[in-house]
């Protein structure tokens, strides 16, 4: 669930990103024609202009670290999850220590918390 609204979010950025894109082009086009024509207006839509592609670089900028955070938390947070699902099915065998699929169970969850610790120190 979490993966995919960070997918969203990300798709939603993108497009954002691409709008303010086009809304610049248009915008630094419409300065070029007033420039052209001698318009003192043209510097100070220029200013604007400038300061809004800066104000929307700070947001991406913004957005992308708190990612950044967000993501080793997450990370994070699932080892813990697979940690204590291994404690747990460790437990049920105990009761049940002729239970195949139980241990083929616990087989794979060492073998995932294994490959995410050495995934994580590299």
């Amino acid at each position: 669930m979490k993966e995919q609204l960070a997918h969203l979010n990300s798709q939603l950025q993108q497009t954002t990103h691409r709008n303010s894109q086009v809304t610049h082009e248009q915008l630094d086009r419409k300065i070029s024609e007033l420039r052209g024509k001698g318009d003192a207006n043209s510097a100070v839509l220029e200013l604007i202009s400038v300061n809004s592609k800066i104000a929307g670089k700070q947001r991406l900028i913004d957005v992308l670290i708190e990612e950044s955070r967000t993501h080793p938390a997450d990370y994070q947070s699932q080892l813990r999850q697979k940690d204590e699902l291994l404690k747990k099915k460790i437990l049920q065998l105990n009761c049940d220590d002729s239970n195949r699929e139980l241990s083929k169970e616990i087989m794979i969850l060492q073998a995932e918390l294994e490959h995410s610790r050495q995934h994580k120190y590299n």
